[in-house]
């Protein structure tokens, strides 16, 4: 039971960081080499793509969590690994395509 609770905390915590980062454009929560060389212009895009790649793992997190209290069983972790997988996938591009790299370069 308590797995169940923390797997929906985390959730609810990525789902809310998704929401500041994403909709309220809060680039601070993100680490600043991740967008080092972003273009002033580009970092609203930028943002919502994070923040929407936050909402897919938090997103994972609390499927998984109800899935395994629902069902009783592991299937939960299946899926929810998969969701949060295409999540970190979908950061890694955006800060990639966005910062040049993903640790940034020095100008």
């Amino acid at each position: 039971m308590t797995e169940i609770i923390i797997g929906i905390l985390v959730g609810l915590l990525l789902i809310f960081l998704g929401y500041r980062i994403g909709w309220k454009y809060d680039i601070k929560l993100v680490h600043g080499y991740h967008y080092v060389n972003v273009a002033p212009q580009d970092k609203p895009k930028f943002c919502r793509l994070l923040g929407i790649g936050n909402l897919i793992v938090g997103g994972g997190c609390l499927l998984s969590a109800v899935l395994n209290y629902a069902l009783g069983g592991k299937v939960g972790y299946y899926l929810g690994a998969v969701v949060i997988v295409l999540g970190i996938i979908e950061m890694l591009f955006t800060i990639i395509k966005y910062n040049g790299s993903l640790f940034g370069r020095v100008r």
